[in-house]
């Protein structure tokens, strides 16, 4: 599972910019903005089935993501947190 923040506009049509070239168009509007704020704390939750002998490897990463075609031309990927957790079934 994954959660997405950012910033998201859309175009007078009502679709979503995914490019740079975009946002310079009539009629765009902010979408919404879901960006963690400096100094906020968030948590999620997300739930996976686990065979209770098993064992679990958890990897966690905050990245942050930008491309300016919206493709993988240019695009700018910095990871700002990794962490990795191993749960052991009883």
């Amino acid at each position: 599972e994954q959660e997405t923040y950012g910033k998201f506009f859309v175009d007078a049509a009502g679709k979503r910019i995914t490019s740079d070239s975009g946002y310079f168009a009539r009629g765009v509007e902010l979408a919404s903005d879901t960006r963690i704020k400096a100094d906020e704390n968030r948590s999620e939750v997300f739930r996976f089935p686990v065979v209770r002998e098993a064992t679990a490897y958890i990897t966690v990463r905050l990245h942050y993501e930008h491309s300016p075609t919206g493709g993988e031309e240019g695009r700018t990927w910095i990871t700002f947190l990794s962490e990795k957790r191993t749960l052991v079934g009883d």
